[in-house]
C-alpha cells in the first residue's frame, strides 16, 4: 500500500531539528518530504539533512534553486509586479548611486526572494502532492505564512506545530536600533501595515524593511499579527499544554482550530523518562562519576547574534568567554552533584572545543554529547538561559533556572514561579548557595510541579498519535 505524503516545511537548525524528530516518529506511516527555505550545508547543518536523508525523507533546499530560478523567473516576477518592483528597483539604483541608507537594501536578490521562494514552493507541493504541509515556525521574520497560503492555493491543508516561543519584546529589543521607523515612512506604515509597527522605548520599530514588507502584502502573505510568534492562518494549531493555550490566548491569537494534544517529540522525552534508570546507569558508568549523587543539567547559552560584546547591553558580562568562565567556575562548586554540561541544541557539537578550550573541569563535572532530552530525563534541575527547551523541562516536572546572561529582559517565563529568574551574578550565586545549603530545595520545587500533571505538556506517549488522527481529518 503507498503512503500517503506529508511535507514538513522549516527554516533553519532549530526548526530542523526539531521536526527531526517528528519525521523519526512518523515515517513508519508516511513518506516524509522536508523542505528547506534555507540551504542546511551552507549555514552549519548539513549533519541534520543527511540523518533526515538517512531515515528516508525526501530533502529539499530552497536556496540551492534561488540562483537559477532567479534567472529564469526575473522576467515573469517584473511582469507579473510590475507594481510594486519597479519603484524597489528605481530605488535601488537610487540609493547606490547617491550612496543613501533606507532599510539597508541595496540588491534585488532581498526584494525578489519572496516572489522566488514562492515560485519554487508550489512547484514542490505540486509535484510531491503532499496531504497536509506541516510548518513550525512563523512569524514576521520567517516566510512561513508564505507557505501556509501556498498550500492553500493548491488546496493542501496547513498544521502549525509551534517549535519555540518568544514574546514581542524580544525580537523589538534586538531591532531596536537597526529598523526604527519615523518620518514620512511611519506615517507610510501607520497607514496601511499598522501591524507590522511595535511601539519599544519611546521609538516605533518596523518587524522587517519596508520593502520585504510591501512583498509581503503585495504577496498576500503577511502574517495577522507579525510581532507575535506562530500567529498564523494555519488550518490547524497543535499545542503542547494549557500553559500554551494560555500563553497564545494572552497575545491575541484566537485560532479557531487551537487543539491541545501535546507535541511529537514529547513522545520520545515520554520514552527517555521511562527508561531514565537505565540511562542514569550509563551516564555513571559512561562519565565515570561518582555513584549516587544527582545530576544537574547546565545547558551552555548560544552564541547570541544581538549580544553586543563591546557595549555589553544590560550584561555584566563584556564577552561570550567570559560568560561561559563564570557559569563554570561558580557552578564548580555544587560538589554535592554530578554536573552534566551540554550545548545549547540549537549548537554544533564541533564547538565544544572552542568553548571549552580554555577550561579544566573538575572530576564531577562532564561534558556530554548526548541529546539535551536524554541528559534532562535524568536531571533533578535545569539550568539554562532564555531558551525554549525551559519547556521541555517543566513537562518533566524538573525545576528550571533562567538565567540572563545577555541582559536581554525578553521576559520567556515572566511571573512564572516555577521558573526561577535571575539577571545578576549576585543572584545566581546566592541561588547556588541555597542549592548547596537546602537539602529540599529541589525535592519542593518538584513536588509543586508534580501538583500541576500535565500542565506544561501532555507526557504520555500518544502525542503522535493524535497527530495521525487530526492528518486524517484534513
Amino acid at each position: 500500500m503507498k503512503k500517503k505524503t506529508l511535507a514538513l516545511y522549516v527554516r533553519g537548525p532549530g526548526e530542523y531539528a526539531d521536526f527531526l524528530t517528528t519525521a523519526k516518529l512518523l515515517v513508519d506511516d508516511y513518506r516524509i518530504v522536508i523542505i528547506n527555505e534555507t540551504s542546511a550545508e551552507k549555514h552549519g547543518y548539513g549533519y541534520l539533512k543527511k540523518e533526515a536523508e538517512a531515515l528516508g525523507c525526501k530533502c529539499y533546499d530552497l536556496s540551492h534553486k534561488m540562483n537559477t530560478a532567479r534567472r529564469i523567473n526575473i522576467l515573469g516576477i517584473l511582469l507579473k509586479s510590475s507594481i510594486i518592483t519597479i519603484p524597489m528597483l528605481s530605488y535601488i539604483v537610487a540609493s547606490n548611486l547617491v550612496r543613501l541608507r533606507f532599510d539597508k537594501i541595496r540588491t534585488p536578490n532581498y526584494i525578489f526572494h519572496p516572489f522566488i521562494i514562492k515560485s519554487l514552493l508550489k512547484k514542490i507541493l505540486s509535484k510531491e502532492s503532499p496531504n497536509a504541509l506541516l510548518i513550525n515556525n512563523v512569524n514576521g521574520g520567517t516566510l512561513g505564512e508564505l507557505a501556509i497560503r501556498c498550500a492553500r492555493e493548491l488546496n493542501i491543508k496547513s498544521i502549525l506545530i509551534p517549535y519555540t516561543f518568544i514574546s514581542p519584546i524580544a525580537p523589538a529589543r534586538i531591532l531596536a536600533e537597526r529598523l526604527k521607523i519615523t518620518g514620512y515612512k511611519l506615517y507610510i506604515v501607520q497607514k496601511y501595515f499598522p501591524e507590522w509597527l511595535y511601539l519599544y522605548d519611546g521609538s516605533y520599530i518596523l518587524r522587517r524593511p519596508l520593502f520585504y514588507v510591501m512583498t509581503l502584502k503585495f504577496l498576500k502573505s503577511s502574517p495577522p499579527k507579525p510581532w507575535v510568534q506562530d500567529s498564523s492562518s494555519a488550518d490547524v494549531m497543535i499545542v503542547e499544554s494549557k500553559f500554551m493555550e494560555t500563553h497564545y490566548r494572552g497575545l491575541g491569537i484566537t485560532h479557531r482550530n487551537m487543539e491541545i494534544i501535546g507535541k511529537p517529540n514529547y513522545d520520545y522525552l515520554y520514552s527517555l523518562y521511562e527508561n531514565k534508570e537505565t540511562l542514569t546507569h550509563h551516564l555513571y558508568k559512561e562519565l565515570k562519576f561518582e555513584q549516587k549523587k544527582p545530576f544537574i543539567l547546565l545547558a551552555i547559552p548560544p552564541r547570541f547574534v544581538g549580544f553586543k560584546e563591546k557595549e555589553g547591553q544590560a550584561s555584566e558580562f563584556s564577552n561570550y568567554d567570559e560568560i561561559i568562565t563564570f557559569l563554570l567556575d561558580k557552578i564548580s562548586h555544587l560538589r554535592k552533584f554530578n554536573i552534566l554540561i551540554c550545548l545549547h541544541p540549537r549548537e554544533r557539537s564541533n564547538i565544544k572545543d572552542q568553548v571549552f578550550r580554555k577550561d579544566t573541569l573538575p572530576s564531577h563535572m562532564k561534558y556530554s554529547t548526548r541529546d539535551t532530552a536524554e541528559l534532562m530525563s535524568v536531571s533533578q534541575l535545569y539550568i539554562m538561559a532564555g531558551s525554549s527547551t525551559a519547556l521541555w523541562a517543566l513537562a518533566l516536572k524538573l525545576p528550571v533556572i533562567d538565567y540572563d546572561v545577555y541582559g536581554f529582559q525578553f521576559g520567556f517565563f515572566k511571573e512564572n514561579p516555577d521558573v526561577i529568574q535571575v539577571s545578576q551574578k549576585q543572584e545566581f550565586q546566592e541561588l547556588l548557595k541555597c542549592l548547596d545549603e537546602d537539602k529540599n530545595f529541589i525535592k519542593n520545587k518538584r513536588e509543586t510541579l508534580h501538583k500541576k500533571k500535565s500542565y506544561y505538556g501532555l507526557l504520555d506517549g500518544q502525542s503522535a498519535n493524535r497527530l495521525k488522527y487530526i492528518i486524517k481529518k484534513q
